[in-house]
């Protein structure tokens, strides 16, 4: 049987793609606007165009089962502007919905971080889920978390998932679309739903002066479903799965004696004072939210009792600090990569192969989508594709 085609724009390094290769999809595109990312994405998986999709033709993209976007999260992350659709790569989302409305896809799978469903008060979210619903997508969305796949990084990101409005199949009714299906496989939503109106929120959040705080700050909850009726969202959910991941210590220094005392570090600046906090857990904070985006780890100095023991903790480091009694560590871009779990060597391969700074490469990593759950929604949606309609 023909493998179903996907289309990739704001590809990156490659994350979703290594995901969806390994769920038996067809790329028939990828594209990305930044030269760097293109060559490792080439290096990665042998072919990335080079493109910004705000100006691409529409007919030049080639007919596909599935669209892909993890769309920049700039306009819409607490530590960006938030500027939300008035940035300027907030304007990529427009493109997802030509590139809809000329090809129509059974399918669309979109990724960002949780600053969208607060962007702009709700409106941001109230306008792609409009957006959306418009174009004869029935949609689920949800914050899922790379920790409860089996990954060693807490790194909570909203999947959008739309379906082609498919209420009827060989006769009989779906309960549920198949968006609905897939997310409530990951997320248990606990008490009753709320309703959104969602030409409400857009009529009423809409960004301008003079604009005081709504109550709530968003209406959107972490779980929530949407149709051209109707909008329900659950602020609260609960993971169906909790798969117990890779040894932190054995990936950051597999060598060292003590490594279940080796903490992820994240630096923050909090009341214009920037210093190290240790997340307690043994799994890294999220990459891309540490300053200078890279993955810091550390151990009280007092827990290397010698030079050797030293040397293998800094085994894989390029950067090391002594501050607050601890040592403190960046680990190279070619071993953070495994902190997304598996799935991950053609991306390794590629930052091992590419001649550009570490700096660039933190950064590659900070916006990557975690394969496992790319290759699990993708696995999803080839079981359901069927049930799908199509043109």
């Amino acid at each position: 049987m023909k493998a179903s085609a996907y289309v990739e724009i704001c590809a990156g390094l490659g994350g979703m793609r290594a995901g969806l290769d390994a769920a038996k999809w067809r790329c028939a595109l990828a594209l990305d606007n930044d030269d760097d990312v293109v060559e490792a994405h080439r290096i990665a998986f042998g072919e990335c165009e080079y493109g910004d999709v705000t100006n691409r033709d529409v007919e030049s993209i080639p007919p596909h089962d599935l669209l892909v976007a993890g769309f920049p999260c700039q306009p819409f992350s607490s530590s960006g502007t938030r500027n939300g659709f008035s940035h300027e790569k907030g304007h990529v989302f427009h493109a997802v919905a030509r590139i809809c409305t000329a090809h129509r896809p059974k399918a669309v799978l979109l990724e960002n971080v949780r600053g969208l469903l607060s962007n702009a008060y709700g409106h941001t979210f109230a306008s792609v889920l409009r957006t959306l619903t418009a174009l004869e997508y029935d949609v689920a969305w949800g914050v899922l978390d790379s920790a409860w796949f089996g990954v060693p990084q807490s790194r909570p990101r909203v999947f959008i998932i739309g379906t082609r409005s498919a209420k009827i199949v060989d006769g009989a009714a779906i309960a549920s679309p198949p968006s609905t299906q897939i997310l409530r496989q990951y997320l248990l939503p606990f008490g009753p739903p709320s309703p959104v109106d969602l030409d409400a929120v857009i009529r009423e959040r809409s960004p301008r002066v003079g604009l005081k705080r709504p109550v709530p700050q968003t209406p959107f909850g972490v779980f929530g479903t949407a149709d051209r009726t109707n909008c329900w969202t659950w602020k609260r959910v609960e993971p169906r799965l909790k798969e117990e991941s890779p040894s932190l210590g054995d990936i950051v220094c597999p060598a060292f004696t003590r490594k279940a005392e080796v903490h992820s570090v994240r630096y923050w600046g909090h009341s214009g004072v920037t210093r190290p906090y240790f997340k307690q857990e043994s799994i890294s904070h999220c990459l891309g939210t540490n300053i200078g985006a890279g993955p810091t780890f550390g151990i009280e100095k007092r827990k290397i009792p010698t030079a050797t023991a030293r040397s293998k903790l800094l085994e894989h480091a390029n950067w090391v600090r002594e501050e607050r009694d601890h040592l403190i560590f960046r680990l190279v871009p070619t071993r953070a990569a495994l902190l997304f779990g598996p799935l991950v060597e053609s991306l390794q391969r590629a930052l091992k192969t590419q001649s550009i700074g570490v700096t660039k490469q933190y950064v590659m990593l900070g916006n990557l989508v975690t394969p496992e759950i790319a290759r699990r929604l993708g696995e999803a949606l080839q079981h359901r594709i069927s049930s799908i309609a199509g043109d």
